[in-house]
Parts: structure tokens; C-alpha cells; sequence
């Protein structure tokens, strides 16, 4: 936080500066800057002293601190995979001391806003997930997880297609690929 303080009085006397950032912080300069590690609410005050006559005065401002937000969310069970049509429920996890929104980019061109939104992925592919999660004074994190979409495909082949009763037909598979050669 940068603070600005008048450097003259009416008279045109100079003035010395105390500020007390009421977190332990302190400073003597004219305009300081303040880094506040903990949120809260602070009365800042800064006493300014006229330097020819030693008249004192004082002035205090309230700064709100908010901490960031920790960004979170979760989709079904543990692993970051889903088997293809997938409808998948995303739950927000994000951890804040303050109320805050979220916006979410499921990858596969849809977004929302909800805190527990749903898409569909119905072609296999990795999609990355992001949830940005943002304060009402702007504090934002991001949390970003890539899913699997996978799905057990393949196709076959017939060697002849049209066969009398009773006759046998063979059955070919081919490209075929399975789920657990993707886990």
C-alpha cells in the first residue's frame, strides 16, 4: 500500500512524519510503502510534526486486508480420469476467509460460473480444467487440473456379409485398444 502525506503546512514550514501501520510496522518517511502480511482491518496513523514550531497533528486512514484465496476444486472420485461420453460434476473446494466467486474453463470450449457446475466431454482427449477463484476486493487464485477423456474403441471387419442359415461368418477385430492401456 503506498501512502502520501503534504510535506508543508499553510505557513510553509516543513514537517516530520510518523507513521504506525498498527501491525508493527513503522516508517519516517514522507510517502511510504507497506506490505501488510496478515489480513485485517488496520487504522493506519501518521503524526506529523512542524518542524520551526513543534506543533503536532495526526491523521489515520482504515486499510482492509484480505488474504488470497486457495484455490480448489474436485471432479467425482480421486483420479483425474472419465470414461467418455462423460457427464462430470466439478465441485469448488477453494479455502477463504472471505466470499469470492469463481469462473471455470472446462477445455472443451464451455464455461461457467456456478460452484458446482457440470459439462460434457464426449470425445476422448486430455482437457485442462481451471477454476479461478477471486475475492470481492479482487484477491484471485487459480487451480488447474488436466483430465483424461478416454473410451474402449475399435472396430472389425466380416469376411463375407450376407450368409444362408446356419453358415458360419468370422468376426475380425481391429484397432481395438482398451481402458487400462491409458491408466
Amino acid at each position: 500500500v503506498n501512502f502520501t502525506a503534504s510535506d508543508y503546512t499553510q505557513g510553509g514550514s516543513n514537517l516530520n512524519f510518523d507513521w504506525d501501520f498498527q501491525d508493527g510496522g513503522m516508517s519516517t518517511d514522507q510517502n511510504p510503502s507497506h506490505q501488510f502480511e496478515n489480513e485485517g482491518t488496520y487504522v493506519v496513523e501518521v503524526e506529523f510534526v512542524e518542524i520551526s514550531t513543534g506543533c503536532l497533528g495526526t491523521n489515520t486512514r482504515t486499510v482492509n486486508v484480505q488474504a488470497f484465496p486457495e484455490a480448489g476444486f474436485t471432479a467425482g472420485d480421486s483420479l483425474p480420469i472419465f470414461c467418455a461420453p462423460a457427464n462430470a460434476t466439478f465441485i469448488d473446494t477453494t479455502v477463504s476467509n472471505a466470499t469470492h466467486s469463481r469462473v471455470w474453463d472446462f477445455g472443451n470450449g464451455f464455461s461457467a460460473v456456478s460452484s458446482q457446475p457440470s459439462t460434457a466431454y464426449s470425445t476422448s482427449g486430455d482437457y485442462t480444467v481451471e477454476m479461478i477463484a477471486t475475492t470481492s476486493y479482487g484477491c484471485a487464485d487459480t487451480a488447474t487440473v488436466v483430465y483424461s477423456v478416454i473410451a474402449p474403441a475399435g472396430s472389425f471387419t466380416i469376411d463375407i456379409d450376407t450368409i444362408c442359415r446356419g453358415e458360419e461368418i468370422t468376426f475380425t477385430l481391429q484397432d481395438t485398444s482398451q481402458v487400462y492401456d491409458f491408466i
